[in-house]
């Protein structure tokens, strides 16, 4: 999944920016209900009425992602962080902390 904008590409920018976070702490930070097993991270879904751990799960080596109750996943934390917070994926980038590119005039885009 690939995007560029201004010679800029923002998911590698977002998985980079990842990397130096650690993946462990950015999943705990997004998904903040949850305990470790091994190296998989074990939480609520709040997408939905998850009461249950047990269903959704995510991988802190590789960033793919799962949930076995309604079959949905993915292979990134770019994902994970569009899907849990209902946004694009070129937003989620953003909310990683990639800066937004500027508009003619120096105004964020």
């Amino acid at each position: 999944m690939t995007l560029k904008n201004y010679d800029r590409d923002f998911f590698a920018e977002a998985h980079e920016l990842l990397k130096l976070q650690g993946y462990r702490h950015y999943i705990q930070k997004l998904l903040p209900k949850g305990k470790w097993q091994g190296r998989e991270w074990v939480a609520l879904n709040p997408t939905r009425d998850d009461k249950h751990l047990g269903s959704f799960l995510i991988n802190c080596t590789n960033g793919k992602w799962k949930d076995f109750a309604v079959n949905k996943g993915g292979s990134d934390l770019i994902g994970l962080t569009a899907y849990i917070k209902g946004i694009s994926p070129m937003e989620a980038c953003f909310y990683i902390g990639v800066a937004r590119p500027q508009a003619k005039g120096g105004q964020n885009a």
